[in-house]
């Protein structure tokens, strides 16, 4: 979404967009952040290039010799790794581990590399939520031991230990304009109704 988008979206609209993607608002005064403090908590989580500021870069280095100082491979690294890994995706997580009781009903997942620096996203389970590319593709690789019979067919065969997916990721389509019409105007019905409890 670039700046321009979020400009023109109303303050309802960009407080349901960030408790739609799990952004975190800093604000003044709590509970009641400004339109410059959403537009500018929605821009650091995320502050991508877009393909085509990529596109320019690389074209922007000489074809004949294709030489890059070492600084500037290490910005076009960082671009390139920010623009596939920060766009969020919505999805439904599960967790495989069904051994935890009560199972959790959320996460915090801490992610990234020295390109793009540590990231930490909030991951609810077992409802639709918006996860950045990076933490989906980190989930994807944790598993977990779980001890199986050796032959299936033979119960009483030796067990071993097999490693399984410890989350199932299914991926949803982006909400469309209607759905976030109707996210944004629930979301006011609920602010008007704390409004008259204070």
């Amino acid at each position: 979404m670039t700046f321009e988008e979020l400009n023109s979206m109303k303050v309802v609209e960009l407080k349901e967009y960030c408790v739609e993607t799990g952004i975190d608002v800093e604000s003044k005064i709590k509970d009641k952040p400004t339109k410059a403090e959403l537009i500018d908590s929605i821009v650091k989580i995320e502050a991508i290039d877009t393909p085509d500021e990529i596109k320019e870069l690389e074209e922007s280095v000489p074809k004949k010799t294709k030489t890059l100082s070492k600084q500037e491979a290490i910005n076009l690294k960082r671009k390139i790794q920010k623009s596939e890994l920060m766009p969020q995706r919505r999805c439904i997580i599960r967790s495989n581990q069904t051994n935890q009781t009560p199972p959790p009903e959320f996460e915090w997942i801490t992610w990234g590399n020295d390109n793009i620096g540590h990231q930490t996203d909030k991951v609810i389970f077992d409802r639709p939520w918006h996860v950045r590319e990076g933490c989906l593709r980190n989930l994807r690789k944790v598993t977990y031991r779980k001890s199986v019979p050796s032959d299936p067919s033979a119960p009483l065969s030796k067990p071993v230990f097999r490693d399984f997916p410890l989350y199932s990721i299914e991926m949803l389509d982006p909400l469309t304009p209607k759905e976030l019409k109707i996210i944004a105007e629930r979301q006011t019905i609920i602010d008007s109704s704390q409004a008259n409890l204070i």
